[in-house]
């Protein structure tokens, strides 16, 4: 029902329940990523009628809904680190077989953790990270899934210096990267 709909922080469910290619408008605010809708999102008062426009099958609609808070049941059933919370370095990922690796064609039993989203001008957007990109290995260790991800990541939260990746794209594996910005 279009007129009540449970929006958490993810995305893609809102995507994949209205077979919306994209949200470029939330309350009449560009909509230029995931992190920006999330934040969106958390910033609406759960029965607060809001205003979307997507972009479905070429053609723009608008929709009017209703913010409802997603079931206690339904977040407890939910698998357990689908997607990243933090952008460290700029970066949300999730795992491959999250709903929105899937919307990007990933294979669900892929290694490694997919980047969903990049913050424009942050220092992986600067590194050359794309969505879709499917990470490996941080810093020569082997990342299978979110758990190892987190765990390197917070190895590494304190670093001055460069990180490197080892990035899956497509057909392809790339070496980046990734500067750390002051604070991040």
């Amino acid at each position: 029902d279009l007129n009540s709909l449970e929006l958490d922080d993810h995305v893609a469910d809102f995507q994949t329940r209205f077979g919306c290619g994209r949200i470029l408008e939330f309350k009449g605010i560009e909509v230029s990523g995931v992190s920006k809708f999330r934040w969106l999102v958390a910033d609406t008062q759960v029965g607060e009628e809001v205003r979307v426009r997507i972009l479905r099958d070429g053609r723009e609609k608008k929709l009017d809904l209703v913010l409802a808070e997603r079931p206690d049941s339904e977040v407890a059933s939910a698998v357990e680190g689908t997607v990243e919370e933090e952008g460290w370095l700029g970066i949300e990922v999730g795992g491959t077989g999250s709903p929105q690796a899937r919307q990007l064609g990933i294979d669900p039993d892929e290694e490694g953790v997919v980047v969903l989203d990049i913050e424009e001008g942050g220092p992986s957007d600067d590194a050359g990270f794309r969505p879709g990109d499917i990470i490996v290995e941080i810093d020569n260790r082997e990342i299978g899934n979110l758990r190892d991800y987190k765990k390197v990541r917070d190895s590494l939260k304190d670093r001055d210096k460069a990180i490197v990746f080892l990035v899956q794209r497509g057909a392809y594996t790339t070496f980046l990267a990734v500067k750390p910005q002051h604070g991040e």
